[in-house]
């Protein structure tokens, strides 16, 4: 049954594609969707990507702890106060300016955020610490170079998977929460993904990078992260 939605939301949703297009419609057409009936009925694999979709239109979404038809538990989302609508999403995320990029790649010494690996600024993606869900664009004409980080396309990949499984992702939206994370300052966290978790990337190069090969080629890296952990634990000196 159709339901009575805003007529702000309804001007955003017709210039909306995709399956953000299509999750909308639902919604107007049945007052609601849960990730059930994206994955099984729109025939979309995951539903809150397609939900970040909507949100990212600048459409405000409310997120309910629900149940799917096997009794387990699910997301419901409906449409959020209009009033929240933020303005001038719909055409897509900022293109960023050359220059910006340029800068950002010096303020970081050339390297991935992430990794601390030099690279170069082709293989760079303009990354928002806080997820653009969360905390959306600055103003093209005032962009904050602390709100973002140059990192590779395989770290953006990953680090879209790790915020898709966060709690505060999914439901909180809390840019504090998110500020704190090893995602949004790899240099300085609490956490990451809502959980406590220690994160270490280490990249060797030349001579270190042969005589590691011939020490660990036989051990697995659960082995190799024990070992690691073991030494540093039993290490007084630090």
């Amino acid at each position: 049954m159709a339901t009575t939605v805003a007529p702000e939301i309804i001007k955003i949703v017709e210039k909306l594609t995709g399956r953000a297009k299509k999750v909308c419609d639902y919604i107007i057409a049945n007052g609601y969707i849960t990730t059930e009936i994206i994955e099984k009925d729109l025939n979309y694999g995951h539903g809150p990507r397609a939900v970040r979709d909507v949100r990212e239109s600048g459409i405000p979404i409310k997120t309910i702890q629900s149940k799917d038809s096997s009794g387990k538990r699910c997301a419901r989302y409906e449409f959020g106060d209009p009033s929240e609508i933020i303005e001038g999403r719909h055409h897509g995320r900022t293109q960023f300016p050359k220059k910006f990029k340029e800068s950002l790649y010096v303020k970081q010494s050339s390297k991935c955020a992430i990794t601390g690996v030099k690279v170069d600024i082709r293989y760079l993606q303009v990354d928002h610490r806080v997820p653009y869900q969360v905390q959306g664009d600055s103003h093209l004409m005032n962009l904050k170079e602390d709100d973002y980080m140059l990192i590779t396309g395989e770290c953006q990949r990953q680090k879209s998977w790790s915020c898709e499984q966060c709690e505060n992702f999914k439901v909180l939206l809390d840019k504090a929460i998110c500020e704190k994370c090893y995602w949004a300052n790899p240099n300085s966290y609490d956490h990451s993904e809502c959980k406590a978790m220690k994160r270490i990337f280490f990249v060797y190069e030349n001579k270190e990078a042969e005589i590691l090969n011939q020490k660990i080629a036989k051990l697995s890296n659960e082995e190799l992260k024990d070992l690691i952990f073991k030494k540093i634990s039993d290490t007084d000196s630090i």
